[in-house]
């Protein structure tokens, strides 16, 4: 349900707030919601309100690159909490099977909604998981931006080369409660304060400055850069109307005019 993930794939960021606004405008038309966006033009196939929901889906994604030989693969990103569930293992099993060109991202921030890690299974250590199914897995500081790179590069030129699956465990952690006014009885308030102070943003501002890789001023316009772009997208979508009640009736079934030997309904 990353938003990041579909921001990186180049979605429009005043279609997303349109989406997650449910106004007429946003990637779906408004009808996905916050949860259940997707833009198959860009090769994203669906997030879902589901845990674990988006495994499955994954394979058939890498089965499709992998059977048609185009030398793409698939990518599938989960948390912490999805590992606990049956189509994980299942989806993994299959993986492995079938050799697919399949990278599994973890992002594992600690806590399944208000369940902390250890309280949720006995091996805290996700990246292990890999062995049983035969597949390289590797853990990584998630606030570490070039070694969270070095680590995906390697498992995505092994699936494009025919290396099969690989397990990434990104170790991050969540700022914020599972939901807004959440009380957080669940964890330590000094323990979110060491992890923001690891600020991953801050940090690679600091060392950009201090490789002068760039310039404060730099810095500077790419921030104004980014907040003058957020706040249209934002008006941008508060101004797009609501869906009208036909769009109920839209993208319900499949049109079998699409479909070779379909009639009209």
């Amino acid at each position: 349900r990353s938003k990041s993930t579909f921001l990186a794939r180049g979605v429009p960021p005043d279609m997303l707030l349109a989406e997650i606004m449910g106004r007429q405008s946003g990637l779906c038309g408004g009808v996905g919601g916050e949860i259940h966006a997707a833009d198959i033009s860009r090769g994203i196939f669906g997030s879902t309100g589901i845990v674990g929901g988006a495994l499955p889906i994954a394979l058939g994604a890498a089965f499709k690159q992998m059977y048609h030989q185009t030398g793409g693969i698939a990518v599938c990103g989960f948390g912490d909490g999805a590992t606990t569930q049956g189509s994980f293992h299942e989806s993994l099993n299959l993986a492995a099977l079938w050799n697919l060109p399949l990278v599994f991202i973890c992002e594992n921030n600690f806590f399944s909604e208000m369940t902390p890690l250890h309280k949720e299974m006995k091996e805290v250590r996700i990246a292990h998981k890999a062995q049983a199914y035969g597949m390289p897995g590797r853990d990584v500081d998630g606030y570490d931006l070039d070694a969270v790179h070095g680590v995906l590069t390697e498992a995505a030129d092994l699936a494009r080369n025919g290396g099969g699956p690989s397990l990434i465990e990104v170790k991050t952690y969540r700022w914020h409660g599972h939901y807004e006014g959440d009380p957080e009885l669940y964890r330590d308030p000094a323990e979110t304060l060491k992890w923001r102070a690891r600020d991953p943003v801050r940090t690679l501002r600091d060392r950009l400055k201090s490789q002068a890789v760039i310039s404060a001023a730099g810095l500077l316009a790419i921030e104004q850069d980014v907040e003058e772009r957020l706040s249209q997208a934002v008006h941008a979508a508060q101004a797009s109307p609501f869906p009208s009640s036909h769009s109920l009736t839209r993208q319900v079934y499949a049109d079998p005019r699409a479909v070779p030997g379909g009639e009209e309904p």
